[in-house]
């Protein structure tokens, strides 16, 4: 069900945090997701980011700031590629942030851009829990549509049994995957355009002459609206981002040397490499897509 669903995971500093990269691998490996993380400047206290850069694949984002990166706006890009997020451990603080719409590091400035669906696992003290403040928050992104994974009565870190312990990996799953199913169900089969800018000698190239490439990949998705609605769903992004890792199929393409802007995508399959974007030519292709057996 999560098979190829691009799950974006942001791990707050709480004690927690050291089960992470399990979770990180479980959704890898056995789900076959595409998992991209991000980690909060505290997160890195508890968890090394090299682990979960193992476990995850690829590179972890922990600084909106890395001058490092070819994504100045890499918390913009990060969420507009999430089919889900999941925050684990979620803290008081980070909740607190979330609730109030406060972008302080890589995570909440991401929270704040994406629109896929969130699901928070808190883990905290139980008397920081069962403060008030901390469950009107709660509630407070509960009535926005966040899905929250109630903790768990565990061992402490001091040695007492209460409640406020980080639901178990499996049960974060499984709520992951039932909110998934309901999705399936409730909404319309949608089908994913990509559509992918490619480095060149000249900067990005969109492979349209007298025309940007986000420019006509926008004139694509208004064209593909007007005739599948909301079955349709058009994404651009270019490759100076470095987050490859998340599209295989285009790694492959380049490695190739096949990598012609723009690339298109219907779905995983590719549907032009090189030549200029038409929407006309997308709507025929997608007229023979059979929607209720897309996921």
């Amino acid at each position: 069900m999560l098979a190829g669903k691009t799950i974006l995971v942001g791990i707050t500093g709480g004690i927690a945090a050291h089960y992470l990269p399990e979770l990180v691998g479980q959704l890898r490996l056995r789900h076959l997701a595409l998992v991209q993380v991000m980690m909060t400047p505290a997160a890195t206290r508890f968890v090394s980011p090299l682990t979960l850069a193992v476990a995850a694949g690829g590179r972890v984002w922990t600084d909106v700031f890395d001058e490092t990166s070819r994504a100045p706006l890499a918390h913009i890009q990060l969420a507009q590629m999430a089919d889900y997020v999941v925050v684990a451990p979620a803290t008081a603080n980070s909740i607190a942030k979330f609730a109030h719409g406060l972008g302080e590091d890589i995570v909440s400035l991401t929270l704040l851009a994406t629109r896929a669906p969130v699901i928070l696992a808190p883990a905290m003290h139980e008397a920081m829990w069962t403060n008030t403040i901390v469950q009107e928050n709660v509630a407070c992104l509960k009535a926005r549509g966040y899905h929250v994974v109630e903790p768990e009565v565990g061992l402490q870190p001091e040695g007492t049994v209460a409640g406020g312990r980080m639901a178990a990996i499996s049960t974060i799953i499984a709520r992951l995957i039932e909110i998934d199913r309901s999705i399936s169900v409730e909404a319309k089969a949608v089908v994913t355009v990509r559509v992918f800018g490619v480095p060149t000698a000249n900067g990005c190239d969109c492979g349209t002459q007298g025309t940007s490439w986000r420019e006509a990949t926008e004139w694509v998705a208004r064209s593909l609206k007007t005739c599948f609605g909301d079955q349709v769903r058009v994404e651009y992004l270019d490759l100076f981002f470095d987050a490859l890792d998340a599209f295989p199929q285009v790694m492959e393409l380049i490695a190739r040397g096949e990598a012609n802007p723009p690339l298109v995508f219907i779905g995983d399959e590719l549907f032009s490499s090189g030549g200029k974007i038409s929407g006309p030519a997308i709507r025929k292709r997608l007229e023979t897509v059979e929607f209720a057996e897309v996921k």
